[in-house]
């Protein structure tokens, strides 16, 4: 059964008897450097991507979590589009959990089966590998956050054969593996960390030896988002030390003008992350908004 909005007594109720146990501590209080403002990077989509949207537009019309799935994967890979995908393995994508046992079969016509076949690597993906590979030219190190492990593992071929010496960690890798690659990375032993919010947004401090992150799929799972923007930005940091964030953008062409998904999404990570900013500063908690009216506002304008 699908929870209710808390009333607004509700709501104050809690706040009355939380407020004695309230404390918290911000980052300007601590002394760490603010972050650079976050360096979008937009392209336009391809011919081939904006075809593809339309069909998915059509295809999902009546089911928006299937339609930002099967997005995020075009923008990623589109031959993921050929394969069939089962909703409850992304039920992370969001803050709280859109409940259904439903599998995708990719059940496509040979038109468009060809389409997806001679699409080229997405906009995204060439452009992710260009950024990672002017970060490490210029002798630093990055993070580049994904969503799908096939992300993870294509990027990290591709930055290889650039000559970028990668690492990838996801939740198949075992442990001590785990741990040793971050050990690695610590001493420099390799130039890219390719990972996932969902294995590794908590724990982890790297603010030491990267300060650069390159978001090539973000979700909207804002708790996600937070806690890796802090895996580089913590407590430690040297006064002076900047911290980048890249969030790169896809920007389709459609009947109603530009849209883009990834800047939809963006901007309401940022809606909430503020909330929630605002909800701490004035030392109340507030109602923040279901899964269901977050996927409704992303494709107000699709």
């Amino acid at each position: 059964a699908m929870l209710k909005p808390p009333l607004p007594q509700d709501i104050k109720d809690v706040n009355d008897k939380l407020q004695p146990f309230f404390c918290r501590t911000t980052k300007e209080q601590l002394g760490v450097p603010p972050a650079n403002p976050d360096e979008i990077v937009l392209d336009k989509a391809s011919d081939g991507e904006n075809r593809l949207l339309k069909i998915l537009q059509m295809k999902y019309r009546r089911n928006k979590l299937g339609l930002l799935i099967r997005l995020l994967q075009m923008e990623s890979n589109p031959k993921a589009l050929l394969e069939s995908l089962n909703y409850k393995d992304f039920e992370y994508l969001l803050d709280d959990s859109v409940e259904t046992d439903e599998i995708d079969y990719a059940d496509y016509s040979e038109e468009v089966r060809g389409l997806i076949d001679r699409t080229k690597p997405s906009t995204k993906f060439m452009r992710c590998v260009e950024l990672a590979k002017r970060l490490t030219d210029q002798g630093k190190t990055a993070i580049i956050w994904c969503i799908f492990v096939d992300s993870i593992e294509r990027l990290a071929r591709v930055l290889e054969t650039q000559g970028v010496r990668c690492k990838c960690v996801y939740g198949e890798v075992p442990l001590e593996e785990r741990q040793q690659i971050l050990a690695d990375f610590r001493t420099g032993r390799f130039q890219v960390l390719l990972t996932n919010p969902h294995t590794l947004a908590e724990s982890v401090s790297l603010h030491s030896v990267c300060h650069d992150a390159i978001y090539y799929e973000y979700s909207y799972n804002l708790v996600h988002l937070l806690q890796s923007k802090d895996r580089i930005h913590r407590l430690g940091l040297p006064d002076g030390q900047y911290t980048q964030y890249y969030y790169l953008q896809v920007e389709y062409e459609t009947d109603d003008g530009a849209w883009s998904l990834d800047d939809a999404v963006y901007r309401r990570l940022k809606e909430k992350e503020q909330i929630m900013l605002d909800a701490i500063d004035n030392h109340v908690l507030e109602a923040m908004p279901t899964s269901e009216e977050d996927l409704e506002i992303i494709f107000a304008k699709l």
